[in-house]
């Protein structure tokens, strides 16, 4: 089972904040490390087939720290793969085009797998997104929870559960979600209506 969080709000989350979300995600997915972020009008994606403990280590994650803390929005994953290698960083989150970009938790089956440049399971939703819009969600089969920016709205990402559950709140002026509560209760006000 995967991990995902994000928030929507510059300075939402310290650059120490990030890392910390970043190590408690890794419990649920260790076989790769991303994030997305909306750095002024660029939407940037890393990530790597490493558990978070090497991946926050890491020089490029090191340089870009700063910059995603004051992001209008940002994603995380960790990943526990099911469908494609990590091995093949475009099977790993955050799956992006130059449509769109997801990170997703659960396991979906479509009903056909369309053109792709991984083989996994996410990108086939996202691709399904992209191509039926929301009223693809009822012809998937499977589980999911995802946060989804679509390129033609930058500003804005989309959150979706179906069998996972996504925890959000406010940290501050900023919007903060995430798997379960425990990656990120201790700093944001969460309220018992907010589980989805």
């Amino acid at each position: 089972m995967c991990g995902i969080a994000g928030f929507h709000g510059k300075g939402t989350l310290s650059p120490d904040e990030i890392t910390d979300v970043l190590l408690r995600l890794q419990d649920r997915g260790r076989d790769a490390t991303g994030i997305a972020w909306l750095s002024g009008e660029q939407i940037r994606v890393m990530k790597a087939p490493l558990p978070a403990g090497l991946f926050v280590e890491s020089e490029t994650y090191l340089n870009h720290l700063q910059e995603i803390s004051q992001a209008t929005w940002a994603m995380f994953h960790c990943r526990n793969a099911t469908h494609g290698s990590p091995r093949n960083n475009d099977n790993n989150h955050p799956i992006h085009n130059e449509m769109g970009v997801i990170v997703h938790n659960g396991v979906v089956y479509p009903p056909q797998w369309l053109p792709a440049k991984g083989q996994c399971d996410s990108e086939q939703l996202l691709l399904y997104l992209q191509e039926y819009g929301n009223d693809c969600l009822v012809s998937l089969k499977g589980s999911a929870a995802f946060a989804y920016c679509d390129f033609h709205s930058p500003h804005a990402i989309y959150l979706y559960s179906h069998v996972h559950s996504i925890v959000y709140g406010w940290q501050g002026d900023g919007f903060i979600f995430a798997s379960t509560e425990k990656v990120v209760g201790r700093s944001m006000r969460l309220l018992p209506e907010d589980i989805v």
